[in-house]
């Protein structure tokens, strides 16, 4: 005989943590990207570019005539419009990655859903007769495993309770 032993509530922690760690994984990445992004720490920073400009700028008040001066001006506002565009391209990517990853995410979700759903119809079709205990504790350790990977998709919590199939109209699922 087998039997199945199965405790709701260390599978709700195991789910809480997964999603947990998923969204602070999800957190660090987008923040390394958006630092990567602006290379503060590289010694080319945005910061760099802007005081350089306006330090240029400060410099030739009263020179206006200082053909020199004027073209530093010119220059460093070159260097600093060079640097906005660069950071637009970069943060364009960005959208189109970000986009890309929530796009999967949410065909991942949406099979995961429909993986569960069938598992649900079978376990509750199964109730009323047609699956050996073997079979019925099979597939509801499927359905912990979806949703043991659907909790692993970061900002979702993933649950659900067990029902008796008497609890469900003839047509209905769990």
């Amino acid at each position: 005989s087998v039997a199945r032993v199965f405790s709701s509530q260390a599978a709700k922690q195991l789910r809480k943590s997964t999603s947990a760690y998923s969204n602070a994984s999800e957190t660090a990445t987008a923040y390394t990207n958006l630092q990567s992004t602006f290379m503060e720490l590289s010694g080319v920073a945005l910061s760099d570019d802007m005081t350089g400009f306006w330090k240029s700028f400060s410099d030739m008040a009263g020179k206006v005539e200082n053909l020199s001066h004027r073209t530093t001006v010119i220059s460093n506002a070159q260097t600093l419009t060079d640097h906005f565009n660069k950071l637009h391209a970069n943060l364009e990517d960005s959208r189109k990655s970000y986009d890309g990853e929530i796009e999967a995410g949410v065909t991942n979700i949406n099979n995961l859903l429909r993986e569960i759903g069938s598992l649900n119809a079978a376990i509750v079709s199964g109730a009323s007769g047609g699956l050996s205990a073997s079979q019925a504790h099979d597939l509801r350790d499927s359905r912990g495993e979806k949703l043991r990977q659907l909790g692993a998709v970061p900002l979702l919590d993933a649950s659900f309770r067990e029902t008796s199939p008497e609890k469900f109209p003839r047509n209905g699922l769990p």
